[in-house]
């Protein structure tokens, strides 16, 4: 079966076995979490600076819409688990077409740049790399008709922008959640063959993969990324499921591991997810 997709060696599994995928149980959408010692100064940049849309605030954590099924959550460090020194292995991207009038925006707003615009008319994709008050690199990337986006192109054309406050020019159809990795192939076969998600890109270095409508995994290669992998991260990715009970139920039944709580589980990284 060398060479046959792993789509269908899913298929074949599950008509065999009670072998199940992630998308089985309903996935609806994305939650980023990153966490904040100054949540307030984070908000006040989340919510003016890059204008998102707040969908639900708590003493502790507020929830932005990205675009669609996107979502980021920012969270106070305090009474979290974390200290608030752990590492950044991760990064946002935020999926526009208004690349020059998003970095015209930041720069009047005096956000750090840590990577330029840099436009490449024959490339895969252009973008900028912005960072948050507390450290997080945050990608603004437009990616292009290219041989590596043959997938990933259409996906993307089905989304609407969501507008900012900024105004409409200001807006994002998708993001994708960056994260870092000493060793590749065993994430990418735990992506495609534990979770059952589809490569929509493959830029050799970084692999990108549908996770619903307007979110999108990527995994990286720390030696060539712009984070290193760390073991302890101060990042949880949380994902919607329709039925969380049934994916949980699977889990129990497939996972050997005693330390997993209720309806989180680890990668190979060591990547929190929730759901």
């Amino acid at each position: 079966m060398l060479g046959y997709p792993e789509s269908n060696i899913n298929n074949l599994l599950a008509q065999n076995s009670d072998f199940k995928e992630l998308g089985d149980f309903g996935i609806t959408g994305q939650e980023l979490i990153w966490f904040y010692k100054d949540l307030p100064e984070a908000k006040k940049f989340y919510s003016e600076t890059l204008g998102l849309k707040i969908l639900s605030e708590e003493e502790k954590s507020v929830t932005f819409q990205i675009a669609g099924d996107s979502r980021l959550v920012i969270k106070s460090v305090e009474g979290s688990g974390y200290s608030g020194n752990e590492a950044k292995s991760v990064a946002l991207a935020l999926l526009t077409d208004n690349l020059e009038a998003w970095y015209s925006h930041l720069q009047k707003e005096k956000v750090t740049i840590k990577y330029t615009l840099k436009v490449k008319p024959d490339g895969a994709h252009d973008g900028f790399v912005a960072v948050d008050p507390e450290g997080y690199l945050l990608e603004f990337e437009m990616f292009r008709m290219h041989p590596e986006n043959e997938k990933f192109i259409p996906e993307l054309k089905g989304r609407k922008p969501l507008a900012t406050s900024l105004g409409a020019e200001y807006n994002f159809y998708a993001s994708i959640t960056w994260l870092y990795y000493k060793d590749m192939l065993p994430m990418e076969n735990f992506m495609t063959q534990n979770l059952g998600l589809e490569l929509s890109a493959d830029q050799g270095w970084a692999k990108i993969y549908r996770l619903s409508d307007n979110s999108y995994v990527g995994l990286v290669d720390e030696m060539r990324g712009m984070n290193s992998f760390s073991e302890e991260k101060l990042v949880e990715v949380k994902i919607g499921l329709s039925d969380s009970d049934g994916w949980e139920t699977y889990l129990k039944k497939k996972d050997s591991d005693s330390t997993r709580s209720s309806n989180t589980f680890s990668d190979l990284g060591g990547y929190l997810f929730r759901f």
